[in-house]
């Protein structure tokens, strides 16, 4: 079934509220420090979970001078 314009336009409207509420005020309280964490207590060391860890410890090594 396609939509009007004005139907979809009403559609996109309210997930862009719906991100503006929920999505943004988490993603802007995650840190790399608590990612990491993340990665390092619930990870499966799957090798991109691997290459996270070194990825975020080299952005460490790199901030901190």
């Amino acid at each position: 079934m396609d939509k009007s314009p004005a139907a979809l336009k009403n559609d996109l409207n309210k997930l862009r509220k719906l991100v503006e509420k929920r999505v943004l005020p988490w993603v802007n309280s995650i840190t790399e420090e608590s990612e990491l964490s993340q990665i390092i207590k619930n990870g499966e060391k799957a090798w991109c979970e691997e290459r996270w860890i070194e990825d975020y410890k080299a952005f460490f090594a790199a901030r901190n001078g």
